[in-house]
This record gives C-alpha cells, structure tokens and sequence, in this order.
C-alpha cells in the first residue's frame, strides 16, 4: 500500500502530545492569514456521509491546501469508514486529512486501512481508560489484571453500562462459536438484570462477570 503525504493518522492518550501534532501540521500547511478558512475540525460521532464528501471532495480545485482534522475518528459511522478507506488509497493532494484516535486497534480493519496509506503519529495507549482494554484483559483469562482494571474504570467514572456494551462489543468480536457467544450473552444478561433488579452494587456485579468470564477464555479464542 503507498503512503500518502497527505493523510495523517495521530493516536493515542496523550493529548497534549496529539496536540502537538496537530498544530505542527496546521503550520507546515496553512498561512496564518487564511487559517480560520482553511481549517476544518470535525467530530465524527456528528458527521454524516454526505458532510464528510463535502469536506473531503468539494475542495480539490482549490489552489489552496486544505486541512481537514477529523476528530475521534473511531467513532465514525459504518459508511464513512467504508468511504474513508477507498478515498486515503487515491486521496487528493489538495487536502490534508488528519484523522485522530484515542486508540489504535491492530485488530480493526478501518484503523489498519487508515495507517497502510498515512503517516502514522502514535502516542501512549493507556489501558486503563478505555473498557474496550478490559475485554482483551478477559480474553487472554487475566482474572487479577481485569479486576484491577474494572475498579480503576470506575474510579474514572465510567458507567456500568458502558463497561458492559463496551464487553458485549469487544468479546463477541470476530467471534463464530454460537455456544460461546450464547454463554457469554447470558452472563452480560444476567449481570444486567443484577444490577437494575437485585439492588447489588453494580461493581460487585461486574466483578462477578469478570471472574466468570475469565474462567473460560478458550471460547474467546479468534476465529
């Protein structure tokens, strides 16, 4: 795959760092007296298909290099995704594109996409902020490591039921085994109810699933 001048992939929790970045690109490629013209920032869990083209596409005849940063880009709909890949194999050197991301997952085909046609900037990747790191604790069966980490995600505010959707997410990936998926279905379930129904205190509950679910990390073997 070639690597495109024009396509930036920043990463990471640093965030001082990523901006860091961020302004060293806006400098190299826009003037301080069309900035605000040439700047687009956007968040991708507000952008829509036809907004991103328009960003992307309807600046290539300008004789001004654009940068267009799109924010938290792993949030992006299916469809951008699917867009964004096909448009950094053949992208226009009139824009520059950044995308950032709070992680990079090896595993997800858009971020290895992204990264095969970009210049890669890659920062620290704290586990302990994402639960998406708690579900690859359980897959390799790290029973202590997972229980550490649950507490420190709720210490950080996240809410039980994102730890739990965030599971269902990252456990059931590229997963073909019908029973795994059926036991691991009825945990999340039974752990759900547990907290919304029996009045146990949801870190108990989701200590439970935890140790439950570590007991049988072959089921999460990939496929």
């Amino acid at each position: 795959m070639v690597k495109r001048d024009s396509i930036y992939l920043v990463t990471g929790q640093d965030a001082p760092a990523k901006d860091k970045v961020l302004q060293e690109i806006k400098s190299k490629y826009l003037s301080a007296s069309t900035a605000q013209f040439d700047l687009d920032t956007l968040y991708a869990k507000d952008i829509c298909l036809k907004e991103l083209q328009e960003h992307l596409l309807y600046h290539t005849a300008s004789s001004v290099r654009r940068v267009v940063v799109i924010k938290q880009a792993e949030a992006l709909k299916k469809d951008c995704k699917e867009f964004l890949e096909k448009y950094v194999r053949a992208s226009s050197a009139g824009v520059i594109l950044v995308l950032e991301m709070a992680e990079f997952d090896r595993k997800d085909r858009f971020s290895n996409a992204i990264a095969a046609c970009s210049t890669v900037r890659q920062f620290r990747q704290d586990a302990y902020s994402s639960a998406f790191g708690l579900a690859d604790e359980i897959r390799a069966g790290r029973a202590a490591s997972s229980l550490k980490l649950l507490h420190q995600l709720l210490k950080k505010g996240q809410k039980p039921e994102m730890i739990l959707g965030a599971l269902r997410a990252g456990l059931s990936r590229n997963q073909t085994d019908i029973v795994a998926l059926r036991r691991l279905n009825k945990l999340l379930l039974e752990c759900d109810l547990a907290v919304k129904t029996s009045g146990l205190k949801p870190s108990v509950a989701l200590e439970r699933l935890i140790v439950s679910l570590c007991s049988f990390k072959q089921a999460f073997r990939e496929a």
